[in-house]
C-alpha cells in the first residue's frame, strides 16, 4: 500500500514578548500575526506541560499559555483532489490530524502532534517542515520534503516517497518521525543532521517520545536549525501518513 499523507500549512509568528491578550479560534492566518511567548516542555511520555487550550472551532488556531495551537476536524484526512485513504478501520484511525502545537524556550524548538490512536495498525508517519523565510517572500530551502535514510531499509527508517512542496513553501529544515521515538533531521541539501534511535550515538537535545501512540513530543535543539526564532515568522508543513515502512 502506497503512502497517503495529510498536509497541513502552518504560519505563525515567534518573537520574544509575552502576550498581552490570547486569540480564540482565529484562522491559521489571522493568528499568525500574534506573537509568541513559549515555555519549557520536557520531553518524557506525558504531554502535561502542554498547557495551551485548544480553539472551540475545527479547522482553527489559537496562540494560548505560550503555545500555538492548530485544531484539526476530526475525519477530515481524506487527501487532496481524487486521493483518499483506506477505509478499512484498522487503517482508518492512525494519520487523522488531531492538534499540532509549537513552543519554544532559549534552548529549543517542541513541536506536539496528536493524530487518532490507531485501531490494530502501528503508529503513523509523521513529517515537518520548517519554512524559515517563506513568510517574508524567500523560496530558499528544499521543495523535496525527505522522507527515510536510502541506506536503512527498516520499518521505522526506511526508504519512503518523497513529498514535493512548491517554491513558496520551501523548507530549509525536515523532521521524520517514526515509530514511537525515533526520528531524523535533515538540512535543505537533503543532508542527515540530527538522529534519534535511543542508542548511544543519538543527536544530543534531539528528543522525542510518545504518549500512548497518539501524541508524540518532540525537542528539537535550536543550534541544529539555525538559531533561535526570536523576531521571525515560521511557517510549518505537516502530513502524516498511515504507515512507516513504504518505497
Amino acid at each position: 500500500m502506497g503512502k497517503v499523507l495529510f498536509i497541513l500549512i502552518i504560519t505563525f509568528a515567534l518573537p520574544a514578548v509575552c502576550l498581552a491578550e490570547e486569540a480564540e479560534g482565529y484562522s491559521v492566518a489571522d493568528v499568525s500575526k500574534i506573537p509568541v511567548a513559549g515555555h519549557k516542555i520536557t520531553v518524557d511520555k506525558s504531554i502535561n506541560d502542554w498547557v495551551g487550550e485548544l480553539p472551540p472551532l475545527d479547522n482553527s488556531a489559537v496562540v494560548s499559555k505560550g503555545e500555538f495551537i492548530f485544531k484539526d476536524a476530526a475525519s477530515d484526512d481524506t487527501g487532496t483532489g481524487n486521493y483518499s485513504y483506506a477505509t478499512n478501520k484498522a487503517l482508518h484511525k492512525g494519520s487523522d490530524l488531531k492538534e499540532f502545537r509549537v513552543t519554544w524556550d532559549k534552548d529549543n524548538l517542541y513541536l506536539l502532534i496528536v493524530c487518532d490512536r490507531p485501531g490494530d495498525w502501528w503508529a503513523p508517519y509523521r513529517l515537518v517542515g520548517i519554512d524559515q523565510d517563506g513568510a517574508k517572500g524567500g523560496r530558499g530551502g528544499t521543495q523535496v520534503l525527505a522522507q527515510g535514510d536510502m541506506d536503512e531499509l527498516s520499518s521505522d527508517s526506511g526508504l519512503f516517497g518523497e513529498l514535493t512542496v512548491s517554491p513558496e513553501l520551501a523548507c530549509e529544515y525536515v523532521i521524520g518521525i517514526s515509530s514511537t521515538y525515533k526520528g531524523r533531521i535533515w538540512d535543505a541539501s537533503g543532508k542527515l543532521i540530527a538522529r534519534r534511535e535511543c542508542e548511544t550515538d543519538d543527536t544530543p537535545g534531539f528528543k522525542i517520545d510518545d504518549d500512548n501512540w497518539r501524541a508524540v513530543e518532540v525537542a528539537i535543539p535550536l543550534k541544529l536549525i539555525g538559531g533561535s526564532p526570536e523576531g521571525q515568522t515560521w511557517r510549518f508543513i505537516v502530513a502524516t501518513g498511515q504507515q512507516d515502512y513504504d518505497r
